[in-house]
C-alpha cells in the first residue's frame, strides 16, 4: 500500500512540475511577443562600400555618418517615423545599421537609439537632409517630448552641393534615383518612399515578412546609393576649385567617373572644355573637346 501511495504522490508531483514549466514557458513566450511588438527591430551587418570619392575632402571616414529616414508623411508634426538607416566605418570596415518601428509605439525608441548613436560622429552626410530629414526628426522629438538635438554635429547635404549645377549636368531630376541613373548605378528596389507608406501600414496589421523585406530593402538601397553617388561631388569640387586651362595639372582628381577613377592631368584636360563667356570649365565626356 505504501508503494502505491508513493507512486501516486510522485505522479502528482511530476504532473504539477510539468504543468508549472509549461505555464512559465507560455508566460515567457507571451512576454517576448509583447516585448517585440512594442520595441524596435535593429538590423546591423557589414556592407560593400566602394570608396568612389576621396572622403578625406569631407573628413576622416571614422567621423562620417551617412543616414536616411523613412516616414509616413512629410511633416514630423503629423506623420510617423518608422525607419532610420546609417552607414559608417567602425575602424575595421563599413557597416550598415537600421532601426525599424515594428509598431507605432516604437517611434521614440528609434529616435533615442539614433541620437545616442550619432554622438560618435562629427559629420552627418545625407541627401536633401537639410530640408527634410533633419527638420523632420527635430519635429518628431518635439512632438514626443524628447530633448534630442543635432548639436555638436556638422551637416553635409549632397543635394545642396549639386543643385547649382543641375542644368550644366543635364539632370532631368534632382531625386537621388535620377542621380544614380546619371552615374550608371542600378538598384534592386523599384519603389519610392511614398509608395511604401501603404506597405508599412499593411505591415502593421499583418507583420508579413515580404512587406518587411520591401521596407528594409528600400532604405538599404538608399543608403548604398548615397556613397555610390559621391563621385558627382567631384563636379562641385571642380567648379569651386581655383583651376584654369593654364594649370591643367590641378585638374587631376577633380574629374572622376562613377567608380571614382580619376584620369591623368593631361587626359582630364582633354575631357574638359571651357565656356569662355561664362568663365567656367566642366566635364564634356568627349576627348578633344578643347
Amino acid at each position: 500500500m505504501q508503494v502505491v501511495y508513493r507512486t501516486y504522490f510522485l505522479f502528482l508531483k511530476y504532473t504539477f512540475d510539468i504543468c508549472l514549466h509549461i505555464s512559465l514557458f507560455s508566460a515567457k513566450l507571451s512576454s517576448v511577443t509583447i516585448s517585440e511588438r512594442n520595441t524596435m527591430i535593429t538590423i546591423k551587418h557589414p556592407i560593400d562600400f566602394p570608396e568612389t570619392y576621396p572622403l578625406d575632402r569631407i573628413g576622416p571616414k571614422e567621423q562620417l555618418l551617412f543616414f536616411d529616414i523613412e516616414t509616413t508623411g512629410f511633416s514630423g508634426d503629423t506623420s510617423q517615423l518608422y525607419l532610420i538607416g546609417c552607414v559608417y566605418h567602425d575602424g575595421f570596415g563599413w557597416k550598415l545599421i537600421q532601426w525599424f518601428a515594428d509598431t507605432r509605439q516604437a517611434e521614440s525608441e528609434l529616435l533615442d537609439a539614433f541620437f545616442v548613436f550619432i554622438k560618435r560622429f562629427k559629420t552627418l552626410i545625407h541627401f536633401n537632409g537639410d530640408r527634410f530629414d533633419i527638420p523632420y526628426l527635430e519635429k518628431c522629438c518635439r512632438r514626443l517630448g524628447l530633448s534630442h538635438s543635432f548639436e555638436g554635429t556638422e551637416s553635409m547635404d549632397i543635394y545642396k552641393k549639386i543643385r547649382p549645377y543641375r542644368k550644366l549636368l543635364g539632370l532631368e531630376s534632382m531625386k537621388q534615383k535620377a542621380i544614380e541613373q546619371f552615374l550608371g548605378i542600378s538598384r534592386e528596389d523599384k519603389y519610392t518612399g511614398g509608395q511604401l507608406i501603404e506597405v508599412y501600414r499593411d505591415y502593421l496589421h499583418t507583420h508579413e515578412k515580404s512587406l518587411y523585406d520591401l521596407l528594409i530593402l528600400h532604405n538599404e538601397d538608399d543608403l548604398k546609393g548615397m556613397p555610390a553617388i559621391l563621385p558627382i561631388l567631384s563636379y562641385a569640387d571642380f567648379f569651386s576649385s581655383p583651376v584654369s586651362p593654364q594649370a591643367p595639372e590641378l585638374w587631376e582628381g577633380y574629374c572622376t567617373d562613377a567608380h571614382g577613377h580619376a584620369p591623368s592631368a593631361s587626359y582630364g584636360y582633354r575631357l574638359c572644355f571651357c565656356s569662355r563667356s561664362a568663365g567656367i570649365f566642366f566635364w564634356s565626356g568627349e576627348s578633344g573637346a578643347i
